[in-house]
């Protein structure tokens, strides 16, 4: 029975390794099986302008891949003296394995500038990454520069990433909304962003995906142990108790729509929690 299982292990983990090398990629405003998503509440708003006594910087860290470590920073900010100033929208990978997609403008001389990417393109080891981009910048006094990605006014697109580990490479996108554009300003929002998920050969506390459901919600344990997991709803009831070896796919058609808890356990012990949201 014992060599039972070890085969069994090893064919899953065979089987969710190979399905990831070959997923590689993410398509922008899509979420799949394969890939963690979350939906910012509410939305993120960023002001930026080129002016003396500019608005305060903002800035907001993202954890896109639900490893407890920030991987972007968004920031927004405007400020100058009365000669000369100037106000920009960045974002900067906050690790060696962070990179956006992005180019440099030629044109205007403008370096690393974010690439702007429609719903339905494909994120993937193709696309150019540099660790650090601009959205928006200008600047006033002796050197001015309008808008420098002016075909984002009014308009919603998304922001493409990928992070580089030693094993792994994971894609994903971010996606904002341009609400308003002149010479020397813009206003932005941040909506959601989603992520490929990790390897199960680096995930040691298993894996609960997509956090964003609809009619199936999936699990994965990389050992032999004995696993549980429970749903349990905002009032501490348990809908949902079920033990089980290595995976489980479970039909949640008979929850209704709204945000959930889980509590995943192994050999008796809690190895993941979290919330889920069915939709």
């Amino acid at each position: 029975m014992k060599c039972l299982n070890l085969l069994i292990f090893i064919f899953v983990l065979l089987f969710y390794s190979i399905s990831e090398i070959y997923a590689q990629y993410i398509i922008a405003g899509e979420v799949s099986a394969n890939d963690f998503y979350k939906d910012i509440e509410p939305d993120l708003y960023f002001y930026a302008v080129a002016t003396h006594h500019g608005p305060p910087t903002t800035l907001y860290e993202i954890d896109v891949d639900f490893d407890g470590i920030y991987d972007f920073r968004i920031k927004s900010y405007g400020d100058g003296g009365l000669m000369a100033g100037s106000g920009a929208c960045t974002i900067t990978g906050l690790h060696s394995a962070a990179f956006v997609v992005g180019f440099t403008d030629t044109l205007n001389n403008i370096p690393s500038l974010v690439d702007t990417i429609n719903f339905g393109d494909t994120i993937c080891a193709s696309n150019l990454y540099i660790s650090f981009a601009r959205f928006w910048s200008a600047s006033y006094g002796p050197v001015y520069s309008g808008a420098s990605i002016s075909h984002w006014k009014n308009t919603e697109h998304y922001i493409g990433f990928k992070l580089t580990y030693p094993n792994d490479t994971l894609y994903g996108w971010i996606r904002a909304q341009e609400m308003s554009m002149a010479s020397n300003s813009t206003q932005f929002y941040v909506k959601d962003f989603a992520c490929n998920i990790r390897t199960l050969a680096n995930k040691t506390n298993g894996i609960v995906y997509p956090t964003l459901f609809r009619d199936v919600l999936n699990l994965l344990v990389p050992n032999l142990d004995e696993s549980e997991i429970l749903i349990i709803d905002a009032y501490g009831h348990i809908l949902y108790q079920k033990k089980f070896f290595y995976v489980l796919k479970i039909n949640t058609e008979n929850l209704a729509h709204g945000m959930y808890y889980y509590k995943l356990t192994n050999a008796g012990k809690t190895i993941n929690k979290g919330k889920i949201v069915k939709y």
